[in-house]
């Protein structure tokens, strides 16, 4: 079996991958708002407008490969969060039988207080994003969970702040 360091190690290059592919997808949607707002004040160029469709339709599969990429490397660092939290929490003597299944994972990091109320709440939600997104790729299901990546980022990273200590990376 793989150290607890080893695996924390794994887990925070998942999430720092999660934090590169959405600041790329954000960039790519700025960069559309602003092609768009910039479209819209100009004139009615004919030749302009072939150019443009051509470059809009670039910039939205642009946002799509992001999105996706963001979903995948959202699903992996979950994953990898999970298996992370139910190590950790064996190696810190809490064995359970809620530690077979992610929900059940969260919930008992929630009942030993690794997690605060809100944050079992919303690491829950996220359980349910990635299984949303792994399960039934829809893509209305992939935008809301692109547009929640970054809140779910953040509650890895801060969940990664409290069990560090315990591990020497």
């Amino acid at each position: 079996m793989e150290s607890l360091e080893a695996q924390y190690t794994s887990l925070v290059e998942a999430v720092d991958s999660l934090q590169d592919a959405i600041a790329l997808h954000e960039e790519i949607l700025k960069e559309k708002y602003d092609y768009d707002l910039q479209f819209s004040l100009s004139d009615d160029d004919p030749i302009a407008h072939t150019h443009d469709l051509k470059r809009v339709s670039r910039l939205e599969r642009l946002i799509k490969a992001t999105r996706d990429s963001v979903i995948q490397r959202f699903e992996y660092s979950i994953d990898q969060l999970c298996k992370h939290l139910k190590n950790y929490m064996e190696k810190e003597g809490t064995a359970n039988p809620e530690l077979q299944s992610p929900r059940g994972i969260i919930r008992l990091a929630g009942k030993i207080k690794l997690l605060s109320e809100q944050e079992t709440e919303t690491a829950l939600e996220m359980i349910d994003s990635r299984n949303r997104t792994s399960h039934l790729y829809r893509e209305e299901v992939a935008q809301i969970v692109a547009d929640a990546a970054q809140i779910y980022y953040q509650l890895i990273r801060t969940i990664l702040t409290k069990i560090k200590p315990m591990t020497k990376v």
